[in-house]
């Protein structure tokens, strides 16, 4: 008879009510302004209610049955804070606007494609609809993922923060953070849990009693350079309780 700890059967599915959320991001340039860890560039958009949202690749080659990515999944929250997918066949360079709104947006990834292992040819950005500038997720060329050190918790659920790891190239320095901004209470500003500084090497920290996240709460990790424009790694595990099992 195997013995699987309470993390190996969370990790399996086997507790009900919980489940394990493991977020990372990458940016390739951070300077020394303060900018969330994400693919997406130094700006990111917090959407202010529910918005239907455009998708589009700047490669005519990602199109259904091509030899690249077909569809994408995008993974949030709807206008209650519910956790919520849905799946949108590209049409390459043309935009298409998804059928359900999203108040967040956290994950999306190349969910069927063609022949290509390594999946979209182009970026394929994710944006409130209408506006470009307003940018929600990105997946790069080749990536197959987002790569977004972000993350909202859901209604009706609470998070359990149990690590965070940092890493920057060699020769290389910056000042990473961890925050947090609680939409349960109005006009809040994201506050800083966590701060490191992080030279030529990669810094983590094991939460031995893990620091608790009430429901609609976001989470975020950002860098800031000392070294000039920088690449840098983030990532952060939760263990999620559904509060209404």
């Amino acid at each position: 008879m195997i013995i699987e700890s309470k993390n190996i059967q969370i990790a399996r599915g086997k507790v009900g009510g919980e489940s394990a959320i493991y977020k990372f991001g990458r940016s390739k340039d951070v300077d020394t302004v303060e900018s969330y860890i994400w693919d997406g560039g130094n700006g990111y958009y917090w959407l202010p209610s529910a918005q239907l949202l455009d998708i589009v690749s700047d490669s005519v080659l990602d199109v259904n049955a091509g030899a690249n990515a077909w569809k994408v999944k995008i993974q949030g929250l709807d206008a209650s804070w519910q956790e919520q997918e849905e799946e949108i066949t590209l049409n390459g360079t043309t935009i298409i606007t998804s059928s359900k709104t999203f108040r967040r947006v956290f994950r999306a990834w190349v969910s069927e494609g063609g022949s290509v292992e390594s999946g979209n040819a182009g970026n394929i950005s994710i944006y409130e609809s209408g506006t470009p500038a307003n940018k929600v997720a990105q997946i790069s060329a080749g990536e197959a993922q987002t790569l977004m050190a972000i993350y909202t918790v859901p209604a009706c659920c609470e998070a359990l923060l149990t690590a965070a790891i940092t890493n920057v190239g060699q020769g290389k320095a910056a000042v990473v953070k961890l925050k947090t901004r609680d939409n349960n209470i109005p006009n809040q500003v994201f506050r800083n849990k966590a701060s490191r500084d992080v030279y030529e090497n990669s810094f983590s920290i094991e939460y031995v009693v893990p620091r608790r996240i009430s429901e609609k709460t976001d989470i975020v990790m950002t860098a800031t350079s000392v070294t000039g424009t920088i690449s840098c790694s983030a990532s952060f595990e939760l263990t999620l309780f559904n509060l209404g099992d």
